[in-house]
């Protein structure tokens, strides 16, 4: 696909620590980029509305007070929103590598439910998502993914340790909309 509109989040929200509670965007596949929101918790405070630029490798995030960064996702123990379309160490890394794959009774699900969906179920192996998300902690993540009638993936929802010490949080990928054209800029 050129690009894809997707939304992560989770219900989960852990005592204390920093998370990511949601992210939603645009992704491109080329040049690598994404333009989005997220939220989530960094040194204890509750972040909203937060703009990132991800673009070519190089990641902005627009800081309260301060404008625009340019940060480094490796020192936030974050992944790239850029690379997530790349097939060598994005996303689909995750997918390829999970293991007992099942598939499921066919369900209605979509905006309207009005689509048919196959659940598949199945084991993601750690190192895959430590490929993403390097502070991953789990040995495996459980994994349910949803596939419609034409064969696209319409959902993820991952669970397992994420972060070190937290309980199992579930994330939930929705991709809204395949084959997105729009270019991405710095800021």
């Amino acid at each position: 696909t050129s690009g894809v509109e997707i939304k992560l989040s989770t219900d989960d929200e852990p005592d204390d620590g920093d998370f990511l509670a949601s992210a939603e965007g645009t992704l491109i596949a080329d040049p690598p980029s994404f333009e989005g929101e997220v939220a989530g918790r960094v040194m204890g405070a509750t972040a909203s509305d937060i703009a990132v630029v991800s673009v070519d490798g190089d990641l902005y995030v627009e800081v309260p007070v301060l404008g625009w960064q340019d940060l480094d996702p490796d020192e936030f123990c974050a992944p790239d929103p850029g690379a997530l379309l790349d097939p060598d160490a994005g996303v689909s890394t995750i997918l390829t590598s999970t293991e007992d794959l099942e598939e499921g009774e066919s369900e209605l699900g979509g905006e309207d439910n009005d689509e048919t969906l196959t659940p598949f179920t199945g084991t993601v192996p750690g190192d895959a998502v430590r490929n993403l998300l390097p502070c991953a902690e789990g040995d495996d993540f459980d994994a349910i993914y949803r596939i419609d009638a034409d064969g696209y993936l319409t959902e993820a929802e991952i669970t397992g340790e994420f972060f070190a010490g937290m309980d199992p949080i579930t994330y939930v990928i929705e991709v809204q909309e395949y084959d997105v054209e729009q270019e991405i800029t710095a800021p």
